[in-house]
């Protein structure tokens, strides 16, 4: 045998060999997507889905329908720059919850004034609400809170809605079945249990 026909032969091996190894590694893939996307763990998936969905649409009814309101008397609020520092606001703390009025919204107020509204499904704290010489009603939303980052929070619950329709075997999808399972499946578990709690 040539040298060539040698180099021809090596070549063909390799060859066949890397189309195995392809052929066993897509097998192997497989196997794994059918393990995710199908039987038990896919139906838990998809019912955590269901409730993440859910929330969404719950909180976004709540960041647009007020419930009740109750006065907080001149003692059941504090005021602490510290806590939470904004450029040309101050802070205001309820109940320990953290509101920033604008120092020109706060110009004059009105001390006996301050009124919380609640949501309307959960109850939490979303805006306080003042007299002062600008007029009535300032508003100053709570921060750190489901209401101040809509609609980012709904659509990061509507991401695991989102997987279960692009259901392919690619990276994409692993990427994102990942991320719902380390991080919006236990946000949204928190979120869940803080308001039930």
């Amino acid at each position: 045998m040539s040298n060539e026909q040698i180099r021809q032969k090596m070549k063909k091996a390799l060859v066949e060999r890397e189309i195995a190894n392809r052929k066993a590694e897509a097998k192997k893939d497989g196997l794994f997507f059918q393990k995710i996307a199908a039987g038990l763990y896919w139906n838990i998936f998809r019912v955590a889905a269901g409730i993440c969905a859910v929330l969404a649409v719950l909180f976004t009814v709540d960041t647009f329908v007020d419930g009740g309101e109750r006065s907080i008397p001149n003692t059941g609020y504090t005021f602490e720059r510290w806590r939470y520092p904004v450029y040309g606001h101050q802070t205001v703390i309820v109940d320990n919850e953290i509101y920033t009025p604008s120092f020109e919204q706060l110009f004059d107020f009105d001390i006996h004034s301050f009124k919380v509204h609640n949501s309307f499904i959960f109850q939490d704290p979303k805006f306080i609400t003042f007299n002062s010489s600008l007029g009535d009603n300032q508003r100053a939303d709570r921060r750190v809170s489901v209401y101040e980052y809509f609609p980012l929070i709904q659509l990061l619950l509507l991401v695991p809605l989102a997987v279960i329709f692009y259901k392919r075997q690619n990276g994409m999808f692993f990427l994102f079945w990942g991320v719902t399972i380390l991080l919006i499946y236990p946000s949204a578990l928190y979120m869940l249990l803080s308001r039930i709690f």
